[in-house]
């Protein structure tokens, strides 16, 4: 499947959440229970004043935001980050459709255990 298929998929089924692994899977997540929820709650707000306060820096997204990463998964971190000039330098076309990111959260729902990749 194509990342325009896929990123059509997604748009056809805006009810699920869905994201592909590196070996083009796809993957429908389920929601997240609600201790989850709510470390996912607290982890957006702390990224998004660290954001406000150093928004010279980049741009930040929020779980709704699909992210093609480099072994050519798409992934809809709960959180991420793309540098200003990286951002910038994109076509409002690009910045619209699946992007490449600089940084990504992503909260285990199993253990509660925050990851990050950059």
């Amino acid at each position: 499947m194509t990342d325009d298929e896929l990123f059509e998929l997604c748009v056809a089924n805006k009810e699920l959440r869905i994201e592909r692994d590196e070996n083009g899977q796809l993957i429908i997540m389920s929601p997240a229970g609600g201790i989850t929820g709510n470390i996912n709650f607290k982890l957006t707000g702390i990224f998004s004043q660290w954001m406000e306060e150093n928004a010279h820096l980049g741009y930040g997204f929020d779980s709704a935001t699909g992210f093609r990463l480099r072994d050519k998964s798409m992934r809809s971190p709960d959180v991420s980050f793309v540098k200003k000039e990286k951002w910038e330098a994109l076509s409002l076309e690009d910045q619209e459709n699946l992007l490449l990111c600089a940084l990504i959260l992503l909260l285990n729902s199993d253990q509660n255990q925050i990851h990050w990749s950059s």
